[in-house]
């Protein structure tokens, strides 16, 4: 809410502010303002960081499998005549060959970036709050440009704070996706393929392609947060009308905007993806060992086209499109129940 300041005038942002010194502002009409914006500083954030955590693992076991068939797709070579001929193929051949387990290889490993997911959301909204109006970014910008590039800046921060935690446990589960492909019995251990990355390129090895996932994890936030505000605010003023309550609007424009964030930023980035995918995957192999984001960009022109920069693409739609919806949908839900008593 926002409250007229009687000791300092003007208005002030306020949670829980006491009869003495603020004012509540005045509404008249429930549509003639846009839905309040649940905001940082507003949050319980034990419960935030419980209800995330919880949560998020249901998510994530949702939209693991279409995870593992990218990783695959992208990770095979061109020509392979044993290899997946497209999305419906390699999801077909792994339940037949390796079970349903075969579409859940590396989850438990991977699924300890959910302790740092939270941290993503948070340095998000902390980002978001400092550059918010009255912000130096406001004032150069302007309220259009401002809110534009406090969106790409904290979407881009958040993403390279979250990948310094990341990156090893995402080396070590992308390879259990793709270890043992069409054996059902072979069940890689995180343990022993971690082994074998430290005897080979020491603590380097789980650092592979830390270049090419700021590259690819970076821009890909930065435009999906940036969609997903954008989308939302438009959807919201045109669909208000529609419904009978704010809540039912918000929640509506936030899954748009959210599908819609989802599929621009994987249009944009999933070249960068294959790239970012083979260099932890593949260049952990001595063959491979000291190819550069450049490089495996060059090689990959040379001896597959320009068509393998396109990996990948459908099965990573098919997780990251809808998985938006779900995901923005389920942290905005969190946001609400975590909200500190009185705001």
């Amino acid at each position: 809410y926002y409250f007229r300041n009687q000791r300092r005038g003007g208005w002030t942002r306020g949670c829980n502010p006491t009869m003495e010194t603020v004012e509540e502002l005045p509404v008249t009409d429930e549509f003639s303002q846009p839905k309040k914006k649940i905001e940082w500083e507003d949050l319980d954030k034990p419960k935030f960081f419980f209800y995330g955590t919880t949560l998020f693992m249901g998510v994530r076991f949702v939209l693991y499998p279409p995870f593992v068939i990218k990783t695959r797709l992208q990770t095979q070579a061109l020509g392979n005549s044993s290899a997946y001929t497209g999305t419906a193929h390699a999801f077909k051949s792994i339940v037949r060959t390796e079970g349903i387990r075969g579409l859940y290889k590396g989850f438990w490993i991977s699924s300890i970036n959910l302790a740092f997911r939270q941290v993503y959301f948070a340095v998000f909204e902390v980002l978001r709050a400092k550059l918010g109006p009255g912000s130096a970014l406001y004032q150069v910008l302007g309220p259009t440009g401002g809110e534009l590039a406090r969106n790409l800046i904290s979407g881009a921060g958040c993403s390279a704070a979250f990948q310094v935690f990341t990156i090893p446990v995402d080396v070590v589960s992308q390879r259990m996706m793709v270890a043992g492909k069409g054996d059902a019995n072979m069940r890689p251990k995180a343990s022993v393929l971690a082994r074998q990355i430290y005897e080979k390129h020491g603590i380097r090895g789980f650092y592979k392609g830390v270049g090419a996932s700021l590259m690819q994890f970076a821009p890909t936030s930065a435009i999906w947060w940036t969609t997903y505000h954008a989308v939302e605010l438009h959807v919201e003023r045109v669909s208000r009308p529609l419904f009978s309550n704010k809540d039912n609007a918000a929640r509506v424009s936030q899954a748009i905007a959210g599908f819609t964030g989802g599929t621009v930023a994987v249009l944009l980035t999933n070249p960068l993806d294959v790239i970012r995918t083979r260099l932890q995957v593949l260049g952990t192999e001595n063959s491979t060992a000291n190819r550069t984001f450049v490089t495996e960009f060059q090689h990959l022109l040379a001896t597959e086209g320009a068509k393998s920069l396109t990996k990948g693409l459908v099965p990573r739609l098919i997780a990251v499109a809808p998985a938006s919806v779900i995901i923005i949908s389920v942290y905005e839900f969190i946001k609400r129940v975590s909200v500190k008593d009185g705001c």
